[in-house]
């Protein structure tokens, strides 16, 4: 029984150190996510999907709400790249990390969005679809 329990409890240790970092990842992007769509909600409900896209990557003529959101995502790309400890990467390793990074964030916002386009279009009437509980909502396939 204490063979089971020292190899059970070594998996988990290995396991917890293991997810760690992606689990600190996540958790700072769905901050950011979260803030991005508090802070800019009206002009994301009320823009097409690419306004999102654009401001993540700071992309076309901005305005002054997507200079704001890619203000706040950059920050967040570069305390990623130094959370994971990822020394020496090529210039094309860099960008397929920042490229992940800002696809999900894109992801997690426009989530956001379209929950919030639902609920103001009265789709949703569940008293458990309040917009309250929009901070605490996940998307499916969450790994």
């Amino acid at each position: 029984m204490g063979i089971l329990r020292r190899l059970f409890f070594k998996k988990d240790d290995k396991a917890a150190q293991i997810t760690q970092i992606g689990r600190l990842v996540g958790e700072r992007i769905n901050e950011l996510a979260l803030s991005i769509y508090q802070t800019h909600r009206e002009t994301l409900l009320a823009q097409p999907a690419s306004h999102i896209v654009d401001a993540v990557w700071g992309t076309g003529r901005l305005s002054t709400a997507q200079k704001a959101i890619h203000s706040q995502v950059l920050p967040v790309i570069r305390e990623i790249h130094e959370t994971m400890d990822l020394a020496d990467l090529t210039p094309a390793q860099e960008y397929a990390l920042a490229y992940l990074v800002r696809d999900l964030i894109i992801s997690k916002i426009s989530c956001r969005v379209q929950a919030g386009k639902s609920i103001a279009q009265g789709a949703w009437k569940s008293p458990d679809n309040d917009p309250a509980h929009l901070s605490s909502m996940e998307p499916l396939g969450n790994a």
